[in-house]
């Protein structure tokens, strides 16, 4: 006679160890939508849906952690940090206002989902004003704010106003209204 075999305990079986560059099932839920645009994807790069979505998952997560160095790159060290602090005082005062209870806790999750709804509600527009502002008061240079009384043409506007409304004329009719429309319909997929 042998030994006795082990006794067979049912249920799964053990799961192996995951060595690097092993793949794993991750279990996912989307929109008929979503999954149409994922198929197409799909068909159009000659990938699997699986190839496709890990993709542009990793180029989800490279584009975020590579976003600060392009801002950097693009606008200069000191304005790059500037810019990123104040797209983070936004985002900090939806939450804020969330979890102080001033506004319903959604506010909270689209603050950092990235869902823009600041850009719709008068109370976070204003605070989110308020926290650039401050930002910006914060890293004034010190000394006395005086005009260079550079030569200028009668009603001429000053150049802070001047550039400001010239990017409002540029962008204000193309781009702000594409933009908005683009926030709507990405939050009517999430929802």
């Amino acid at each position: 006679m042998g030994l006795p075999k082990a006794r067979d305990r049912g249920g799964r079986p053990r799961k192996k160890a995951i060595k690097p560059g092993d793949r794993v099932p991750i279990g996912l839920r989307v929109t008929p939508q979503m999954k149409a645009a994922i198929d197409a994807a799909a068909a159009n790069s000659g990938r699997s849906q699986s190839q496709e979505i890990e993709m542009r998952l990793e180029f989800s997560f490279k584009q975020e952690k590579d976003a600060p160095d392009l801002i950097v790159a693009k606008y200069g060290r000191r304005i790059g940090v500037l810019l990123i602090m104040m797209g983070s005082a936004i985002k900090a005062t939806g939450a804020g206002a969330a979890a102080s209870g001033v506004l319903p806790m959604s506010t909270l999750a689209d603050s950092w989902l990235g869902n823009d709804s600041w850009l719709d509600d008068p109370f976070l527009y204003d605070q989110a004003t308020k926290a650039v502002s401050a930002l910006l008061e914060w890293s004034r240079p010190e000394g006395d704010v005086t005009d260079p009384q550079l030569p200028r043409v009668e009603g001429e506007k000053e150049l802070g106003t001047f550039a400001a409304e010239m990017l409002i004329e540029l962008w204000g009719e193309k781009i702000i209204p594409a933009i908005r429309k683009e926030v709507a319909s990405m939050n009517a997929v999430a929802a």
